[in-house]
C-alpha cells in the first residue's frame, strides 16, 4: 500500500529480513522498512529522527540510513540504502544513545 501510494516499485528479491519485518529495495534507490510491531516501529523510528537532528550519520565507522519518511499506520520506514559498513540494528544504537 505504501509503496503503491509513494509510487514505488519493489525490487526483487528483497534486501532483508527478519523477526523485526521485512527491508525491500526500491526503484528511487531507497529501502523501505515494514515492520511487525508498532512499539519497535516507533522506537526505530524516534533512533532516526534523533540521529537526523543530531546530524550523525556515521558511528565508529557504520553508516546510518538517513530518515526519508514513513508511514505510521502501516509501520513503515522509507531510508536511504547505504554502503557497508552499516548498522543492521537501530536497537544496538538505541542502546549506546542511552
Amino acid at each position: 500500500m505504501y509503496a503503491h501510494q509513494m509510487k514505488l516499485t519493489i525490487q526483487v528479491p528483497p534486501l532483508g529480513g527478519g523477526f523485526d519485518g521485512l527491508v525491500l529495495a526500491t526503484d528511487r534507490g531507497t529501502a523501505i522498512k515494514a515492520m511487525n510491531n508498532p512499539q519497535l516501529y516507533r522506537q526505530e523510528l524516534d533512533v532516526y529522527r534523533f540521529m537526523q537532528r543530531k546530524k550523525i550519520f556515521i558511528i565508529s565507522g557504520f553508516h546510518i540510513p538517513k530518515l526519508i519518511c514513513q508511514d505510521d499506520s502501516n509501520c513503515i520506514i522509507e531510508m536511504t540504502i547505504v554502503t557497508a559498513p552499516y548498522v543492521v540494528d537501530m536497537w544496538s544504537i538505541s542502546l549506546v544513545l542511552d
